[in-house]
């Protein structure tokens, strides 16, 4: 019985790969990028969406803020990664915190980024879903089953084996850059002639939701304040790489950063002329369509679909032609998966260094293994699905979730470099030496503060709309993992 359950699950998730081959991964900038960039480039697709739905509650003369809040958005992601690629020799993961914070900052930060990965597993997917639903509307009832379809599929597929999709992760992020990279100037140009259609929802009317019309004082702060923790989902990919940095060809540190600096640049560029494209051909969208929005003067009713952002500029810049939007369509699914396989990495390596430490079971430990990290990668399936179908699959609720954990764990990151470079100040005597560690220490310092203000303006803003769970989330990781070490501590004794 035993031989027989061997053979039915060899079928299905292939023949056991050893878990080393993921320490022996060397990849070039040319690869890595896709790999481990895919997760921050492939979040414009959603994240300019989230600013538009923001601004929409102060109705439609509110979204012309857009390319401006996504501009605020790029320059303090460029801030961020700047520090972190200043830095990139320091940052790195629980380990590293470990060491240099203590054990309860460690954990927090290894919940944090456990929920991080699950997050980027449903917030992709279901992305990709809903771009799916937009190009073939009759699928929108199975909205949420086709995002777990995709999960399923990144499973098996995470199951038999890594170095595939290593070698083939490229091809999906190149092509959908070269397709919306051609697009945006397109439509740039378009836009400076005067000669860019209007999107299909340029005629929809927005009701605002009990905001001050006039977007004035405190009103108007927290309204930008609001859609740029939204737009802030597109600074996701910075951790991603910075926990990467022992998967890239020597010489390491180097080519990790300039990766890190590359990645950032192309988010921050692709985001800001989304947003402008937008705003100029004048895309309108709101959350909750059945009460906030009108179309020729009435409730477009509960069937109704909204296509994302990223696709109504597509079909306006080619004047409705489909062809092309539809292939952008398909490479931004394909990128989005490719962000999604990247947690499918790094859940089971961070679970691997919390079951190391005895934080959580045993079972989730990959030193040596055969199984390729098989039981993280089946518990992250899981998370993923279950947080998919309790939310429906709506990206903007899952966002809220997301950025707590993201914020929170990069702040850990950066205060553990903080931390490491004010005790090596104290017994650092060399004029010379103490400079430059005084030049380090405040870019540290900066990345804090500006990382901190993010956080703060994310849970502050995002609080009642879902934040709360998330912080809720990571207290309930924290007390599990700080139990389970308390077990095995009994035990061992």
């Amino acid at each position: 019985m035993k031989y027989r359950w061997e053979k039915i699950r060899s079928a299905f998730t292939g023949k056991p790969v050893d878990s080393r081959q993921v320490a022996a991964m060397s990849l070039p900038k040319r690869f890595a990028l896709p790999l481990f960039g895919s997760d921050g480039i492939s979040s414009v697709a959603y994240a300019a969406d989230e600013i538009i739905l923001m601004l929409a509650v102060a109705g439609n003369a509110a979204i012309v803020y857009a390319p401006w809040v996504g501009l605020a958005v790029a320059v303090v992601g460029l801030m961020i990664v700047g520090t972190y690629r200043y830095n990139i020799n320091q940052v790195g993961d629980f380990e590293l915190v470990h060491r240099r914070l203590g054990s309860k900052p460690a954990v927090i930060l290894g919940a944090s980024v456990l929920l991080d990965f699950v997050l980027t597993v449903a917030v992709s997917m279901s992305s990709a879903a809903t771009f799916l639903v937009a190009l073939y509307p009759e699928l929108q009832d199975h909205r949420s089953a086709i995002a777990i379809l995709l999960i399923i599929i990144l499973t098996v597929v995470s199951l038999r084996g890594l170095q595939l999709m290593g070698k083939i992760a490229h091809w999906p992020l190149y092509i959908f850059l070269a397709i919306l990279g051609v697009t945006l100037c397109i439509g740039i140009i378009k836009s400076w002639m005067g000669v860019l259609a209007k999107a299909e929802s340029a005629n929809y009317s927005v009701l605002p939701e009990n905001v001050d019309s006039q977007l004035i004082g405190i009103a108007f702060f927290f309204l930008i304040s609001r859609s740029f923790s939204a737009g802030a989902v597109a600074l996701s990919g910075v951790s991603t790489i910075s926990n990467s940095v022992r998967f890239f060809r020597r010489p390491k540190k180097h080519n990790a950063a300039l990766t890190l600096m590359i990645m950032g640049t192309i988010t921050g560029v692709l985001l800001v002329s989304i947003l402008y494209i937008a705003q100029v051909t004048g895309v309108t969208m709101v959350h909750d369509t059945t009460q906030y929005l009108l179309i020729e003067g009435r409730a477009p009713g509960e069937f109704f679909h909204q296509k994302p952002a990223l696709y109504q500029i597509a079909l306006a810049i080619y004047d409705g032609a489909p062809l092309i939007p539809q292939l952008l369509v398909f490479a931004t699914v394909a990128v989005l998966t490719i962000a999604s396989f990247t947690a499918f990495i790094g859940f089971p390596l961070s679970s691997s260094a919390l079951a190391d430490r005895r934080y959580l079971p045993v079972q989730l430990r990959s030193i040596n293994s055969v199984g390729l990290y098989r039981n993280g990668v089946l518990l992250l399936a899981v998370m993923a699905t279950c947080l998919t179908l309790l939310f429906g699959s709506d990206i903007f609720s899952l966002i809220q979730l997301y950025l707590v954990g993201m914020f929170l764990s990069m702040l850990l990151t950066q205060g553990s470099v903080v931390s490491y470079r004010i005790r090596k100040l104290r017994i650092t005597l060399a004029f010379t030496s103490r400079r430059h560690l005084i030049r380090d220490l405040a870019v540290s310092i900066i990345g804090v503060i500006v990382t901190a203000a993010v956080l703060i303006t994310v849970v502050v803003t995002k609080f009642m709309a879902g934040a709360w769970l998330s912080l809720l989330i990571i207290a309930t990781l924290f007390g599990g993992m700080m139990i389970t070490r308390k077990h095995y501590d009994a035990v061992i004794k």
